[in-house]
């Protein structure tokens, strides 16, 4: 089982880590407890109701890929523009080999251009990331792994129908989990981490802007011996200043890190410490609205009764001071919690959670700093896997895999809700039958738009990718 909470692309790269095809024929199962109170969603409206279809219709489902190959999705993104862009493996027939590729559907068009191969990397070992970027551009970061590990990219740039040449930030030994932000300016750094005999350090590469070089990579933190880090997390603020956080598994404790890097500075800040100092927290997450406000949110066990929290920090916009610790109730095992962060100051989390079963939790705080209660939107067991993302206007966009109800048959289904102008839409099934694994992405878009893309099992090996949208044209 996964650690805590770890970005998206981590669930796709433990599935596909010793036999891609052995995951795809027997799916994923997650175990844990939740021990927390949860409220479980009142029904706003009926799956067809309006709520449901606030954001519009979703379109009927089109196939993405053919039904002969192994493949999966690992992400799915919106450019500002509203051009969607979508990033999956196919596995090399007969090989350990995957083909990392990209499928662009344009703005306003309801067709996707055939997948395009960006790279070939070996099973298990790769770090995939899409990160659209506020001049209208789109980054795909990934590692590619041989007898040194090259943290890559490849741009689509606004408008463009072609990705540029892979371009090569660092390489090492023992590079993985890459987190990459751009700013407004163009302005883009990239943090990881790198491991060294039994401790990790986090290490950091910045670009001036979108045709600059990348810098030398530069060590910002100071482990010790016997220490792993978490996977790092990294803001721009609109003023071009950086933060990179992360969490950090010492011998006696457990801390959640941060380094700044201000407007007009040639170095970084020392690392400090954000966690109360009696707690052991980890599994630090990161989000940011487009004003610069910015929460954290990590798991934290501590005095006096020991139990796991689920807790956060904010910080406003324009500000370099993170405020004080919020904690939202005892958790254990919180798989993967998501903060997003709208234009109104609303902070929205989704995570995945056991109480009486695993289940897709939210909770969301006002811009005047009160939480809702948790309630659950996911109506059977949910695997671990899920996606939440958030759009332009503030709407939220969740997608699960959960089993399927009963009398439907046996497998798992792939469903959305939605959060728009603070009310939850009831869950809408997007894959068309149950299937033995049901992995999907959801990606908001421009004036609540969504589009999801979801795995469908073929045969005992075979998979197909589907797709959906709301507000095409």
């Amino acid at each position: 089982m996964r650690s805590n909470v770890q970005p998206r692309r981590a669930t796709v790269r433990r599935i596909l880590g010793a036999s891609l095809v052995t995951v795809l024929a027997l799916g994923i199962v997650a175990s844990g407890a939740f021990a927390t109170t949860a409220t479980a969603a009142a029904p706003e409206s009926t799956a067809t109701g309006t709520r449901a279809d606030a954001d519009g219709p979703w379109s009927v489902p089109t196939a993405l890929t053919g039904t002969t190959d192994i493949v999966d999705v690992i992400d799915v993104r919106t450019a500002a523009d509203g051009t969607v862009v979508a990033a999956m493996y196919r596995q090399v027939p007969a090989t350990s080999q995957l083909e990392l590729r990209v499928a662009v559907r344009p703005a306003a068009s309801e067709t996707w251009g055939a997948p395009t191969v960006i790279d070939t990397l070996k099973v298990g070992r790769e770090t995939v990331q899409l990160l659209p970027a506020p001049d209208g551009s789109v980054t795909l970061t990934w590692v590619r792994a041989g007898s040194e590990n090259t943290i890559r990219t490849s741009t689509l740039t606004a408008g463009a129908t072609v990705w540029s040449n892979p371009v090569d930030i660092a390489q090492g030994t023992r590079f993985f989990d890459v987190t990459m932000a751009v700013g407004a300016s163009g302005k883009a750094v990239a943090v990881w981490n790198q491991s060294s005999g039994r401790s990790t350090q986090i290490y950091v590469s910045e670009r001036d802007g979108a045709s600059g070089a990348w810098s030398s990579a530069v060590r910002l933190d100071d482990t010790p011996a016997e220490t792993l880090e978490g996977v790092p997390q990294v803001l721009v603020a609109p003023d071009g200043s950086l933060t990179a956080v992360w969490s950090e598994y010492g011998p006696e404790r457990q801390a959640v890190k941060a380094v700044d890097k201000p407007v007009g500075a040639t170095g970084w800040t020392a690392p400090r410490t954000l966690s109360a100092p009696t707690s052991s927290a980890r599994a630090v997450r990161a989000g940011a609205g487009p004003d610069g406000e910015a929460v954290l949110v990590w798991t934290a066990s501590g005095e006096p009764a020991g139990d796991t929290q689920l807790e956060t920090v904010v910080r406003p916009a324009g500000s370099t001071e993170w405020g004080p610790i919020e904690s939202l109730g005892a958790v254990d095992n919180v798989v993967d919690p998501r903060p997003l962060v709208a234009p109104n100051g609303e902070i929205t989390l989704v995570w995945v959670d056991w109480r009486d079963t695993y289940g897709v939790r939210t909770v969301t705080r006002s811009a005047t700093g009160d939480w809702s209660a948790v309630r659950t939107l996911s109506t059977e067991y949910v695997p671990e896997q899920f996606d939440a993302e958030i759009g332009p206007d503030g709407t939220v966009q969740a997608g699960w895999v959960q089993n399927a109800a009963a009398g439907d048959g046996n497998g798992r289904v792939f469903l959305h809700a939605a959060r728009v102008d603070g009310v939850w839409s009831a869950p809408t099934q997007l894959s068309r039958k149950p299937s033995g694994v049901a992995i999907g992405q959801v990606a908001g878009g421009p004036e609540g738009r969504a589009t999801a893309v979801w795995h469908e099992s073929v045969g005992s090996f075979t998979g197909q990718l589907w797709t959906a949208g709301t507000n095409l044209t």
